[in-house]
């Protein structure tokens, strides 16, 4: 799980990479993503997508998902859900903290 840290008032692209150099994830050889759904939930659980992310989507290198994390509230802290299918029809979820300054 990753952790990170923004302002309330930045948009920020934020990247998830589901191939990593140390060879500790899901992929396969010459397997690429083909969708990207990304969700996000405030503390108690509540959806706050809708407000929070957008222009999900595949990355030109096929193996990393991207998507747009917008506003939130100051000293709340969101769980962003990255769920990607792959070319070999493979689910996958990363997940990462984000803390609102």
């Amino acid at each position: 799980m990753t952790h990170f840290q923004k302002y309330a008032y930045e948009e920020l692209w934020r990247y998830y990479a589901f191939a990593r150099a140390d060879g500790k994830d899901g992929l396969i050889a010459g397997e690429e993503l083909s969708s990207v759904a990304v969700t996000c939930l405030d503390s108690s659980g509540t959806d706050k997508s809708s407000t929070m992310i957008s222009d999900a989507a595949v990355h030109t290198t096929k193996t990393t998902a991207i998507y747009k994390l917008k506003g939130g509230t100051a000293g709340e802290t969101y769980t962003v859900v990255v769920k990607v299918t792959t070319t070999n029809g493979q689910k996958i979820e990363g997940t990462a903290t984000v803390e609102v300054l």
